[in-house]
Protein backbone atom coordinates (compact mmCIF):
# COMPACT_ATOMS: atom_id res chain seq x y z
CA UNK A 1 0.00 0.00 0.00
CA UNK A 2 1.33 3.37 -1.00
CA UNK A 3 -0.05 6.26 0.83
CA UNK A 4 -0.26 9.11 -1.73
CA UNK A 5 0.10 12.90 -0.30
CA UNK A 6 -1.54 16.34 -2.33
CA UNK A 7 -1.81 19.46 -0.97
CA UNK A 8 -2.44 22.37 -3.34
CA UNK A 9 -2.74 26.48 -3.78
CA UNK A 10 -4.11 27.88 -6.70
CA UNK A 11 -0.58 27.95 -8.48
CA UNK A 12 1.57 25.20 -6.62
CA UNK A 13 0.49 20.94 -6.49
CA UNK A 14 2.66 18.87 -5.03
CA UNK A 15 2.26 14.89 -5.05
CA UNK A 16 3.30 12.66 -2.57
CA UNK A 17 3.94 9.19 -2.68
CA UNK A 18 5.17 6.61 0.02
CA UNK A 19 5.28 3.12 0.25
CA UNK A 20 4.00 2.10 3.37
CA UNK A 21 3.90 -1.61 3.02
CA UNK A 22 7.01 -1.62 1.78
CA UNK A 23 8.80 -0.29 4.48
CA UNK A 24 6.42 -2.23 6.88
CA UNK A 25 7.93 -5.10 5.59
CA UNK A 26 11.47 -4.21 5.54
CA UNK A 27 11.13 -3.45 9.62
CA UNK A 28 9.25 -6.26 10.30
CA UNK A 29 12.47 -8.69 8.40
CA UNK A 30 14.65 -6.45 9.95
CA UNK A 31 13.07 -7.09 13.37
CA UNK A 32 12.76 -11.32 12.62
CA UNK A 33 16.74 -10.67 11.49
CA UNK A 34 17.64 -9.04 15.29
CA UNK A 35 15.20 -12.08 16.99
CA UNK A 36 17.26 -14.53 15.40
CA UNK A 37 20.78 -13.27 16.23
CA UNK A 38 19.72 -12.00 19.38
CA UNK A 39 18.60 -15.70 20.40
CA UNK A 40 22.00 -16.98 18.73
CA UNK A 41 23.69 -14.23 20.98
CA UNK A 42 21.96 -15.83 24.00
CA UNK A 43 22.79 -19.29 22.96
CA UNK A 44 19.17 -19.90 22.19
CA UNK A 45 20.30 -20.52 19.22
CA UNK A 46 22.96 -22.19 17.19
CA UNK A 47 24.29 -20.20 14.41
CA UNK A 48 25.12 -22.84 11.72
CA UNK A 49 25.06 -23.01 7.80
CA UNK A 50 21.02 -23.14 7.95
CA UNK A 51 20.80 -20.05 9.87
CA UNK A 52 23.35 -18.34 8.49
CA UNK A 53 21.37 -18.95 5.07
CA UNK A 54 18.16 -17.89 6.59
CA UNK A 55 19.80 -14.12 7.41
CA UNK A 56 21.08 -14.12 4.15
CA UNK A 57 18.20 -14.63 2.41
CA UNK A 58 15.85 -12.35 4.58
CA UNK A 59 18.38 -9.62 4.26
CA UNK A 60 18.46 -9.77 0.59
CA UNK A 61 14.91 -9.98 0.00
CA UNK A 62 14.61 -7.10 2.27
CA UNK A 63 17.00 -4.97 0.49
CA UNK A 64 16.04 -5.80 -3.05
CA UNK A 65 12.11 -4.78 -1.49
CA UNK A 66 13.72 -1.74 -0.55
CA UNK A 67 15.77 -1.13 -4.18
CA UNK A 68 12.31 -1.78 -6.50
CA UNK A 69 9.51 -0.26 -4.20
CA UNK A 70 11.00 1.64 -1.26
CA UNK A 71 11.53 4.85 -2.85
CA UNK A 72 9.56 8.22 -1.62
CA UNK A 73 8.29 10.26 -4.55
CA UNK A 74 7.49 13.87 -4.23
CA UNK A 75 6.39 15.63 -7.52
CA UNK A 76 6.02 19.27 -7.52
CA UNK A 77 3.98 21.28 -10.12
CA UNK A 78 4.73 24.99 -10.16
CA UNK A 79 2.36 26.80 -12.58
CA UNK A 80 4.17 30.45 -12.05
CA UNK A 81 7.68 28.67 -12.11
CA UNK A 82 6.36 26.70 -15.48
CA UNK A 83 8.14 23.45 -14.20
CA UNK A 84 7.60 19.86 -12.83
CA UNK A 85 9.96 18.52 -10.71
CA UNK A 86 10.14 15.03 -9.79
CA UNK A 87 12.36 13.95 -6.95
CA UNK A 88 13.04 10.21 -5.97
CA UNK A 89 14.89 9.16 -2.53
CA UNK A 90 15.82 5.39 -2.20
CA UNK A 91 18.22 3.22 -1.96
CA UNK A 92 19.06 4.26 -5.81
CA UNK A 93 20.13 7.35 -4.28
CA UNK A 94 18.41 10.95 -4.94
CA UNK A 95 17.16 11.05 -8.74
CA UNK A 96 15.69 13.99 -10.00
CA UNK A 97 13.82 14.71 -13.23
CA UNK A 98 12.82 18.21 -14.09
CA UNK A 99 11.01 19.40 -17.00
CA UNK A 100 8.47 22.88 -18.45
CA UNK A 101 5.13 22.69 -17.10
CA UNK A 102 3.11 23.82 -20.44
CA UNK A 103 4.62 20.77 -22.18
CA UNK A 104 2.40 18.64 -20.75
CA UNK A 105 -0.03 17.16 -22.80
CA UNK A 106 -1.25 14.46 -21.42
CA UNK A 107 -2.13 12.17 -18.53
CA UNK A 108 -2.04 8.31 -19.00
CA UNK A 109 -2.87 5.94 -15.92
CA UNK A 110 -1.52 2.81 -16.41
CA UNK A 111 -3.18 -0.09 -14.68
CA UNK A 112 -1.61 -3.31 -13.71
CA UNK A 113 -4.06 -4.70 -11.77
CA UNK A 114 -7.09 -3.84 -9.89
CA UNK A 115 -5.80 -1.56 -7.37
CA UNK A 116 -2.18 -1.03 -8.87
CA UNK A 117 -1.19 1.81 -11.38
CA UNK A 118 1.16 4.04 -12.50
CA UNK A 119 0.87 7.98 -13.55
CA UNK A 120 2.94 8.96 -16.75
CA UNK A 121 2.82 12.56 -17.94
CA UNK A 122 3.49 12.94 -21.54
CA UNK A 123 5.15 15.80 -22.75
CA UNK A 124 5.29 17.46 -26.30
CA UNK A 125 8.82 15.57 -27.67
CA UNK A 126 7.34 12.79 -27.10
CA UNK A 127 8.37 11.63 -23.75
CA UNK A 128 6.58 9.88 -20.68
CA UNK A 129 7.41 10.78 -17.45
CA UNK A 130 6.33 8.56 -15.50
CA UNK A 131 6.05 9.97 -11.26
CA UNK A 132 6.79 6.15 -9.88
CA UNK A 133 9.54 3.79 -10.99
CA UNK A 134 7.04 1.23 -9.30
CA UNK A 135 3.16 0.60 -9.45
CA UNK A 136 1.23 2.26 -6.76
CA UNK A 137 -0.57 -0.23 -4.61
CA UNK A 138 -3.52 2.43 -3.68
CA UNK A 139 -7.35 1.98 -3.28
CA UNK A 140 -8.12 4.81 -5.18
CA UNK A 141 -7.16 7.11 -7.85
CA UNK A 142 -8.77 9.97 -6.38
CA UNK A 143 -5.87 12.11 -6.68
CA UNK A 144 -5.17 11.59 -10.02
CA UNK A 145 -8.06 14.02 -10.98
CA UNK A 146 -7.24 16.65 -8.69
CA UNK A 147 -4.07 16.36 -10.74
CA UNK A 148 -5.36 16.23 -13.82
CA UNK A 149 -7.72 19.40 -13.30
CA UNK A 150 -4.42 21.41 -11.77
CA UNK A 151 -2.23 20.66 -15.34
CA UNK A 152 -6.25 20.40 -17.42
CA UNK A 153 -6.02 17.06 -19.20
CA UNK A 154 -8.25 14.47 -19.23
CA UNK A 155 -6.70 11.81 -17.66
CA UNK A 156 -6.82 8.25 -20.14
CA UNK A 157 -6.62 5.04 -18.36
CA UNK A 158 -4.61 2.75 -20.01
CA UNK A 159 -3.49 -1.09 -19.05
CA UNK A 160 0.29 -1.78 -18.87
CA UNK A 161 2.04 -3.77 -21.06
CA UNK A 162 1.71 -7.43 -20.53
CA UNK A 163 5.05 -9.37 -20.74
CA UNK A 164 7.74 -11.45 -18.86
CA UNK A 165 9.46 -8.40 -17.49
CA UNK A 166 7.30 -4.92 -16.95
CA UNK A 167 8.58 -1.60 -17.06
Amino acid sequence: MTIQSLSQRSDRLTLGYWPVLAWIFIALTAYGIGEILLAVNNGQHVFDSGTATALALLGGLAVFVAFVGGDVVIADFDRPGNRIRVRSFGLRGIRRAERPLNEVTGLTIQVLRRNQHRVLLHMQSGERLSLTSYYVVALGIGKISRLSDFLGVEPQIAQAPTGRWIR
